[in-house]
C-alpha cells in the first residue's frame, strides 16, 4: 500500500498541473472549490478525483496477485510507443535522505550531490524514498501556457540547495500560486534559478543575501498548491531564459526515479 499511496500522490499532481503555471503576482485563494467555479473545470476536476480512488484501489488488488508490479505512473504517463523513457546524462548514485536525521541542522549539500560533470546541474534537494521526478518541463497549462520548470514530487521538509552561487534576488513570501520560494541570481555565469513551493523560511535568508553552490536556502514542502503536495518546482535559466533542465541534472538514480516524457 505505501507503493500505491506514493503513486497516488504523483497522480494528484497531474490533476493539479490542469491549473495555471505558477505566477509569483497572482493571489494564491485559499479555497480549491473557488477557484473551480467554471463548470467544465469542475466536471474534469471531479473526475480525475474519482478516477484516482478507482486506480488506487485497482492498484492494491493487484499488487495481491503481482509479484512484480510495474510502477503506476509509468503506466498513467506512457501515452504510447513514440514517448521514449528521458535520457539522463552522468547520473549519480546519490545520497537518501534518513528519516531518524535532523535535516533542519544540515547546512551544506553532501559531497555526493556536490560532485557532477562539469556541464551539469546538481540535483538540488536532498531526496527521500518518496522521491520522483516529473518530466514536465514544457507541458501545457490552460489555454495559453507552458510549465516552464521541472517538478520533484515527495521528499517532505527535506533540505532544498542552491544549485549555482549567487545572490538571492527575489524572495516568494505565499501570496501567489508559487508559495514559498526564492529567486537566485548568479551574475558570473549569467544564469537565474527558481524554487517554488517551500516550506515556510526557517533559516532567516533576506533578498540580497549572498549563497554558495549547496547550501541550504529551504525545505520541500507544499505552499501554494494543495494541502499534501509535497514537491519543488525547479526552474533554471540561462540568460533568464527557461530551458529543460532534466538533461542536465545529476539525478541520484538510487533515490530517484524519473517519470516518462508527461507532453504529447
Amino acid at each position: 500500500m505505501k507503493q500505491v499511496w506514493r503513486d497516488r500522490r504523483h497522480f494528484d499532481h497531474l490533476i493539479e498541473m490542469s491549473r495555471p503555471d505558477p505566477d509569483p503576482d497572482r493571489p494564491q485563494v485559499a479555497d480549491t472549490a473557488e477557484r473551480c467555479t467554471d463548470p467544465a473545470r469542475r466536471r474534469l476536476i471531479l473526475g480525475a478525483a474519482g478516477g484516482t480512488l478507482l486506480g488506487a484501489f485497482g492498484m492494491a488488488r493487484l499488487g495481491e496477485v503481482m509479484a512484480d508490479e510495474q510502477p503506476v505512473l509509468e503506466t498513467l504517463t506512457n501515452a504510447g510507443s513514440a514517448l521514449q523513457p528521458a535520457t539522463r546524462l552522468g547520473s549519480a548514485s546519490g545520497p537518501q535522505a534518513d528519516d531518524d536525521v535532523d535535516t533542519t541542522a544540515i547546512d551544506r549539500a553532501p559531497d555526493e550531490l556536490l560532485d557532477v560533470p562539469d556541464g551539469m546541474i546538481m540535483f538540488p534537494l536532498l531526496a527521500a524514498s518518496d522521491c520522483f521526478v516529473l518530466d514536465n518541463f514544457g507541458d501545457g497549462r490552460g489555454c495559453c501556457r507552458l510549465h516552464v520548470g521541472l517538478d520533484i514530487m515527495g521528499s517532505e521538509n527535506q533540505p532544498v540547495f542552491a544549485v549555482t552561487d549567487g545572490v538571492l534576488a527575489e524572495k516568494y513570501t505565499n501570496t501567489g500560486t508559487a508559495g514559498w520560494g526564492w529567486k537566485i541570481e548568479d551574475d558570473d555565469n549569467n544564469v537565474v534559478t527558481k524554487y517554488f513551493h517551500l516550506a515556510k523560511d526557517l533559516r532567516g535568508l533576506e533578498i540580497g543575501d549572498t549563497v554558495r553552490r549547496g547550501d541550504v536556502i529551504g525545505y520541500v514542502g507544499d505552499s501554494g498548491t494543495t494541502v499534501g503536495n509535497f514537491h519543488l518546482h525547479f526552474e533554471y535559466r540561462p540568460n533568464d531564459v527557461p530551458i529543460d533542465p532534466l538533461p542536465l541534472l545529476n539525478v541520484p538514480d538510487n533515490a530517484c526515479g524519473v517519470s516518462n516524457p508527461l507532453r504529447g
